[in-house]
Formats: structure tokens, sequence, C-alpha cells
């Protein structure tokens, strides 16, 4: 499909090959499996592994009683993807 006033470009030409030649091809190939697998991670995300149940009460409870190094500790022991933060 040719687009009037801009000459001999397609849409392909103007959306998927900006100068960059092959590499920007390449370049472009790799941006979607990127946000692709970013959309597969999300959706497989579990929320006991974010935050496995009863933890954040319980740090919650340690923080409301100023209890800082519990608190802390509670959240060291965990595996939860959270407590790497």
């Amino acid at each position: 499909m040719m687009l009037g006033g801009i000459g001999s470009y397609t849409y392909f030409h103007i959306l998927f090959w900006p100068g960059g030649g092959t590499i920007g091809l390449v370049l472009w190939a790799l941006s979607v499996v990127m946000v692709a697998t970013i959309v597969q991670v999300l959706m497989n995300i579990r929320r006991g592994v974010l935050l496995p149940p009863g933890l954040a009460r319980r740090v919650q409870l340690c923080l409301d009683r100023q209890q800082y190094p519990e608190a802390i500790q509670i959240s060291a022991r965990t595996t939860a993807i959270s407590a790497a933060c």
C-alpha cells in the first residue's frame, strides 16, 4: 500500500525500516520478544510468591510496635520476591 505525498514509501518502510537496515529490523524483533516475555511473566506470577500469607501482617505488627530489627529479620527469612527489594 502506497501513501500519498510521501513518495514510494510503504507502511513497511515507515514502521519497520526507518534507516536502521538489518540491525534495526533485528532490534525491532528483539523488542517484540522482550514485550512478549514481560507479558508472560506478569501473567504467570502468583500472589503467594510475591507476598506469602501472613507476612505483611507480621511485618506490619512489628512496625506498629517500632520493632524495626525484628521486622527486618522476618523479611530476611522469607523467600518472597518482595523481601528481596
